[in-house]
């Protein structure tokens, strides 16, 4: 896989069953309060697992001083290793082990798991002894997952149209003037695409037709 790939299975979405929902901010008479939406440290793991391969991630936890937790995430990529950390310290609810999960988290975060879920919106919900009503998580995962949809996180069009432009070019492509005419042929496609990706298959293009013109 390429580094675009791997970032790009990394930054999906999960499905709206690996979610979390958390009470935020309450109303004064405790019936009523924000849902924060998070994942587990262990649907991090497994995200990790699942798109890099058990063998391919690791991490590392050290203490930052005080209640400070650090973690280092490292994916090996294309050109080997790459490295991204974050930190966080003892949460209210589990001390140590709680900053030792938010550290894993935060780092992921850099990685793009789970990043839209900042941007997720926070609807007010039924609470009842500062736990969000079991009747309301239908309509926090219809939220979630509406705004996956629409926000375009991991499984946006770019993507699906890169797999496949991607694909279709290094299966049919052979040469210089065929990987121009691909590009005027999908240039509609192509535009969908973000510009790492775009880059990216321009790139794949250029070498098959650089190839080409070694082989004659």
């Amino acid at each position: 896989m390429t580094d675009q790939e791997i970032f790009d299975e990394l930054s999906a979405p999960f499905p709206s069953d690996s979610i979390e929902w958390r009470v935020g901010s309450m109303t004064k008479d405790g019936s009523k309060g924000m849902a924060l939406a998070y994942i587990t440290a262990r649907a991090v793991m497994d995200r990790f697992d699942t798109a890099c391969g058990p063998g391919r991630w690791q991490s590392e936890h050290v203490h930052l001083g005080g209640e400070r937790m650090g973690c280092r995430i490292g994916v090996f990529m294309e050109n080997g290793w790459v490295w991204k950390s974050d930190g966080a310290g003892e949460t209210d609810f589990e001390g140590e082990k709680g900053a030792f999960s938010s550290a894993l988290k935060r780092a992921a975060v850099s990685w793009g798991v789970g990043r839209y879920l900042y941007e997720l919106p926070a609807p007010w919900v039924a609470v009842e002894n500062k736990r969000i009503v079991e009747g309301e998580l239908k309509k926090l995962a219809g939220i979630h997952d509406e705004f996956a949809n629409k926000a375009g996180w991991g499984a946006r069009p770019g993507v699906q149209a890169y797999r496949l432009l991607k694909k279709v070019a290094e299966e049919f492509v052979t040469d210089a003037a065929a990987a121009q005419e691909f590009k005027d042929k999908n240039a509609a496609e192509i535009a969908l695409l973000p510009v790492a990706m775009r880059r990216h298959l321009f790139t794949v293009l250029d070498h098959i037709g650089s190839n080409a013109r070694e082989a004659a």
